[in-house]
């Protein structure tokens, strides 16, 4: 028997990304932290699940697994944004002219190719004007998660870097593991 399982996706947007508003109330990682697990615990009901973040969502991720072990099945981290990133490489296009897409296509992508660029401008480029500046700032000003507040994730984990990623590089993903 071949049945595919349909589960649901919940992906939301970090606050102040996308369509997600990022109320004055949140002022730091920490409170991001605590928005995401209440979320999570609405959209679960406290089941288990798999976590999956891409870059800062990656960061947030990894302390919602170690905080809510038993309710994490395993987790997935693309691109992970870490404290300690370090030795990130010059950025270079590898497949393509590295001339077609805007700046911030040009100046992002290593893979430059139409195909790619349909996708940019289809997923990444709608999204940009709906950024709230004004809290990614605050947000900012501290960003990194207070430490020693949970354990580390011990679960199934799978870690995806970049060799060429120039923003967030490979060596402080390396450390995970």
């Amino acid at each position: 028997d071949q049945r595919r399982l349909q589960e649901p996706v919940a992906s939301p947007d970090l606050p102040g990304m996308g369509r997600t508003i990022a109320p004055a109330a949140l002022r730091s990682a920490d409170d991001v932290l605590d928005t995401l697990l209440a979320f999570a615990k609405e959209v679960t009901g406290g089941t288990t699940h798999l976590l999956i973040g891409h870059s800062a969502g990656a960061y947030y991720a990894q302390a919602m697994a170690a905080q809510r072990q038993a309710q994490v099945a395993g987790l997935a981290l693309v691109c992970p944004l870490l404290p300690g990133v370090r030795n990130i490489p010059e950025h270079r296009v590898v497949a393509g002219s590295g001339e077609i897409g805007d700046e911030v296509f040009r100046s992002y992508f290593v893979i430059q190719t139409p195909e790619m660029l349909e996708r940019y401008e289809r997923y990444v480029a709608p999204a940009a004007p709906l950024v709230d500046q004004a809290a990614l700032e605050r947000i900012g000003e501290r960003w990194a998660l207070t430490p020693g507040h949970s354990p580390i994730y011990a679960g199934p984990t799978i870690i995806v870097a970049g060799r060429l990623d120039s923003t967030v590089g490979y060596a402080a993903a390396i450390d995970l593991f």
